[in-house]
């Protein structure tokens, strides 16, 4: 994950032939490359809701193995197996970060952290590399090396959650004495598409993480693609060409970086901030929040951004979230401000296709929501 002044130290040793310890070794094959098997035409792995790296919620067990939280911050996670024989794990798929990083069992509830790495620079782990058997929806790869996190000082305590690593990293993860290769790159050659996709639904707690295929039903109209950009320290980072206000499009590129793992990220530069307000009567502008109020009775407009040399994006206006700034003036505002950062909260409302083999970011409008 990628926030700014937030950063997660994880110290992981490799360990060629793992400890037997381990919870999810099981003794053999240690000497073997990976070995994919599975559906290569692409599945999809459904993700629901988790608490976040900061909630003291409860954590709740359910008859499918998968745990919950009721939980007003959360993230998004994807149910995996691990080892052998197979455990479920929730996962938080994040191209924020290289790292396949799960937290081991063996560490007592009250020093789990929920989330690798989301904290104040307080929080780190500690671990080794093992190679195992993991299973991500219809695709097993066998002898895989992942990290394991068996120590951790943090600031919470709850299920067992761990990292799902997307970065568009080359470099692999950060491991000592070597880094070792990241999931998606060890099994693109296996997929006929060497493509994932998001489809992140808030209002029913569900969604879909899609790998070797972008399903065509999930989003109306075309999907407009734009370029990764280079020299970009392996961040999913695309430029938009610009904003539409008012029927008009204003030329105007900006970069930003798509980040599943940010539970926030909803924005775009001041200049843009200003011309979309400026739509709506009566607004001012909230230095605190490097957003802007409005009337609460305003609907707001439909945000429409450039996309490519010729596409664009639709984020209709009913679908943004507000909140109550002011009760007594009823003004609000919303999760829409200054800066170039998209995660949760932008994710949840679009479409969007990693083309990894490609090197190349798709965003269409949802077909709900």
């Amino acid at each position: 994950m990628f926030l700014p002044f937030l950063y997660l130290v994880c110290i992981l040793l490799l360990q060629i032939l793992p400890i037997l310890a381990s919870p999810f070794w099981n003794g053999k094959d240690d000497i073997l490359a990976p070995r994919t098997s599975g559906d290569s035409s692409g599945f999809s792995v459904h993700a629901i809701l988790g608490p976040a790296s900061n909630s003291s919620a409860k954590t709740i067990r359910r008859g499918d193995g998968i745990w919950f939280a009721a939980d007003t911050d959360y993230e998004w996670n994807i149910p995996i197996q691990a080892g052998t024989p197979p455990q479920t794990i929730l996962v938080q798929p994040d191209t924020g970060t290289p790292d396949f990083s799960l937290m081991s069992t063996l560490i007592p509830v009250s020093s789990r952290g929920v989330a690798p790495g989301y904290g104040d620079g307080s929080i780190f782990f500690t671990g080794v590399v093992f190679r195992d058997t993991i299973t991500v929806g219809g695709l097993t790869v066998h002898n895989y090396e992942f990290e394991v996190c068996e120590t951790s000082k943090s600031q919470v305590g709850g299920a067992p959650y761990s990292t799902f690593g997307l970065k568009i990293d080359p470099a692999g993860m950060p491991t000592q004495p070597h880094r070792i290769p990241s999931f998606f790159p060890t099994v693109m050659a296996w997929l006929d598409d060497p493509v994932f996709a998001v489809d992140f639904h808030k209002s029913t707690s569900r969604g879909v993480f899609g790998f070797g295929h972008v399903d065509r039903k999930k989003y109306v109209g075309e999907i407009s693609y734009t370029p990764v950009m280079a020299d970009n320290g392996g961040e999913w980072v695309v430029s938009i060409s610009g904003i539409v206000v008012g029927g008009t499009f204003i030329k105007g590129s900006f970069n930003v970086i798509i980040d599943t793992g940010n539970r926030y990220g909803f924005e775009i530069p001041r200049w843009a901030l200003d011309r979309y307000f400026g739509q709506i009567p009566d607004t001012s502008s909230n230095s605190y929040w490097t957003t802007y109020t409005f009337p609460c009775d305003y609907p707001l407009p439909d945000l429409v951004l450039g996309v490519g040399d010729t596409g664009s994006v639709r984020i209709p206006g009913f679908i943004i979230e507000t909140f109550k700034e002011d009760e007594k003036a009823n003004l609000c505002r919303t999760n829409l401000h200054e800066g170039g950062g998209w995660g949760k909260h932008i994710v949840e409302l679009l479409f969007v296709g990693f083309d990894y083999g490609n090197k190349r970011v798709g965003l269409a409008q949802k077909s709900s929501y």
